[in-house]
Protein backbone atom coordinates (compact mmCIF):
# COMPACT_ATOMS: atom_id res chain seq x y z
CA UNK A 1 0.00 0.00 0.00
CA UNK A 2 1.76 3.04 -1.03
CA UNK A 3 -0.25 5.34 0.68
CA UNK A 4 2.16 4.48 3.75
CA UNK A 5 5.32 4.25 2.51
CA UNK A 6 5.89 7.78 3.33
CA UNK A 7 4.71 7.43 7.03
CA UNK A 8 6.96 3.87 7.48
CA UNK A 9 9.69 5.69 5.74
CA UNK A 10 9.97 8.39 8.69
CA UNK A 11 10.03 5.21 11.49
CA UNK A 12 13.02 3.68 9.96
CA UNK A 13 15.11 3.61 12.68
CA UNK A 14 12.61 4.11 15.32
CA UNK A 15 13.81 0.85 17.87
CA UNK A 16 12.02 -0.92 20.44
CA UNK A 17 13.79 1.19 22.81
CA UNK A 18 12.41 4.61 20.92
CA UNK A 19 9.01 2.62 21.37
CA UNK A 20 9.07 2.19 24.96
CA UNK A 21 10.60 6.05 25.68
CA UNK A 22 7.47 7.06 23.83
CA UNK A 23 5.17 5.18 25.61
CA UNK A 24 6.89 6.75 28.57
CA UNK A 25 6.96 10.51 27.63
CA UNK A 26 2.93 9.90 27.09
CA UNK A 27 2.16 8.49 30.54
CA UNK A 28 3.06 4.96 30.42
CA UNK A 29 4.49 3.84 33.74
CA UNK A 30 3.83 0.14 33.85
CA UNK A 31 4.88 -2.56 31.31
CA UNK A 32 1.85 -5.15 31.96
CA UNK A 33 0.11 -7.18 29.69
CA UNK A 34 -3.44 -5.75 29.56
CA UNK A 35 -4.84 -8.97 29.43
CA UNK A 36 -3.44 -11.33 32.29
CA UNK A 37 -1.25 -8.79 34.11
CA UNK A 38 2.23 -10.40 33.38
CA UNK A 39 5.90 -8.27 32.96
CA UNK A 40 7.31 -9.48 30.17
CA UNK A 41 6.62 -8.41 26.55
CA UNK A 42 8.30 -8.44 23.75
CA UNK A 43 8.29 -6.46 21.05
CA UNK A 44 8.81 -7.11 17.95
CA UNK A 45 11.94 -5.89 15.90
CA UNK A 46 15.99 -5.99 16.44
CA UNK A 47 18.14 -2.91 18.01
CA UNK A 48 17.90 -2.09 15.33
CA UNK A 49 14.74 -1.01 13.94
CA UNK A 50 10.88 -1.91 15.46
CA UNK A 51 9.26 -4.14 12.99
CA UNK A 52 5.84 -2.14 11.36
CA UNK A 53 3.45 -4.59 10.10
CA UNK A 54 0.34 -4.32 7.52
CA UNK A 55 -3.18 -5.70 8.45
CA UNK A 56 -5.36 -6.22 6.03
CA UNK A 57 -8.75 -5.81 5.91
CA UNK A 58 -10.56 -8.87 5.51
CA UNK A 59 -14.11 -7.84 5.78
CA UNK A 60 -15.49 -4.34 5.49
CA UNK A 61 -18.67 -2.06 4.05
CA UNK A 62 -16.80 -1.88 0.90
CA UNK A 63 -16.04 -5.03 -1.70
CA UNK A 64 -13.08 -5.76 -2.63
CA UNK A 65 -11.30 -3.13 0.48
CA UNK A 66 -7.52 -3.02 0.06
CA UNK A 67 -6.88 -0.85 3.01
CA UNK A 68 -4.68 -2.02 5.76
CA UNK A 69 -3.42 -0.48 8.92
CA UNK A 70 0.37 -0.72 9.42
CA UNK A 71 1.64 -1.32 13.25
CA UNK A 72 4.18 -2.17 15.58
CA UNK A 73 3.66 -5.77 17.93
CA UNK A 74 4.20 -6.52 21.31
CA UNK A 75 3.47 -10.25 22.32
CA UNK A 76 2.99 -11.29 25.95
CA UNK A 77 5.45 -13.90 27.28
CA UNK A 78 2.67 -15.62 29.52
CA UNK A 79 -0.13 -15.73 27.59
CA UNK A 80 0.53 -14.68 24.18
CA UNK A 81 -1.83 -11.68 23.94
CA UNK A 82 -0.91 -9.65 21.31
CA UNK A 83 -0.40 -5.71 21.68
CA UNK A 84 -0.61 -3.21 18.37
CA UNK A 85 0.28 0.38 17.90
CA UNK A 86 -0.31 2.21 15.70
CA UNK A 87 1.75 3.58 12.90
CA UNK A 88 0.01 7.00 12.09
CA UNK A 89 -0.04 7.68 15.88
CA UNK A 90 3.96 7.30 16.19
CA UNK A 91 4.19 9.54 13.34
CA UNK A 92 1.68 11.76 14.41
CA UNK A 93 3.56 12.23 17.99
CA UNK A 94 6.95 12.62 16.57
CA UNK A 95 5.92 14.81 14.48
CA UNK A 96 4.19 16.88 17.36
CA UNK A 97 7.67 16.08 19.76
CA UNK A 98 9.84 17.65 16.28
CA UNK A 99 7.48 20.49 16.18
CA UNK A 100 8.10 21.55 19.90
CA UNK A 101 11.88 21.13 19.87
CA UNK A 102 11.97 23.32 16.79
CA UNK A 103 10.03 25.93 18.37
CA UNK A 104 11.79 25.79 21.41
CA UNK A 105 15.11 26.00 19.20
CA UNK A 106 13.85 29.23 17.31
CA UNK A 107 13.10 30.91 21.33
CA UNK A 108 16.73 30.09 22.51
CA UNK A 109 15.24 28.30 24.94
Amino acid sequence: MDHMSEELEQLKGFTPYDLMEHLRQSGFSEWRCSMCGHETINIIGTAEQLFFFQMKASLTDTESDTRGFDVAMAVCDNCAHVHLYSCQDLVKKLKQKDSKASESSEKGE
